[in-house]
C-alpha cells in the first residue's frame, strides 16, 4: 500500500482521502499506521473519513 501512496504523490497529488466503516477497526488501524488522520467528518453512510497530506507523508519518512 505504501508503494501505491508514493506513486499517487509522485503523480502530483497533494492529499489522499479515504474512508472506512467504523466496524472495520482493522482497516482504520492500517490507515492510521500509514499516516492517515481522521478528518472528524463522516459520510452519509456513517463511514469515517481520513486524509493523508503529502507534507505529513514526507515528515513520516
Amino acid at each position: 500500500m505504501q508503494i501505491a501512496i508514493d506513486e499517487i504523490f509522485t503523480k502530483g497529488a497533494k492529499r489522499i482521502r479515504t474512508m472506512y466503516k467504523p466496524s472495520n477497526y482493522v482497516v482504520g488501524k492500517l490507515y492510521k499506521k500509514l499516516g492517515f488522520i481522521e478528518t472528524g467528518e463522516c459520510d452519509e453512510c456513517g463511514d469515517i473519513i481520513l486524509e493523508l497530506n503529502i507534507s505529513l507523508q514526507k515528515n513520516a519518512n
